[in-house]
């Protein structure tokens, strides 16, 4: 996608379907600076690592659904129905 032969290689902006701007920066504050997931950020990280099969955001969202307090349980099933 960013690297290799593709015909908009000299493009500095790159359009991605179905994923807003703050969210793709959301998941890769995660994925470099180790933010924390909590009940407001935890469904737009799981939708964006799932397209792009960031399996260790995937875990850390995961682990949070199990453990958090601060979702229902409601929430938590469809979360993870939703996005599994």
């Amino acid at each position: 996608l960013f690297f290799g032969d593709f015909q908009n290689a000299s493009k500095k902006e790159f359009v991605i379907a179905g994923v807003k701007h703050e969210k793709f920066t959301l998941v890769l504050k995660m994925l470099y600076v180790d933010d924390e997931i909590n009940g407001s950020n935890v469904e737009a990280i799981l939708k964006v690592a799932g397209m792009f099969g960031f399996k260790i955001l995937l875990n850390k969202t995961n682990e949070f659904l199990l453990n958090s307090s601060s979702l229902s349980d409601h929430t938590k099933l469809r979360l993870s129905d939703h996005y599994k």
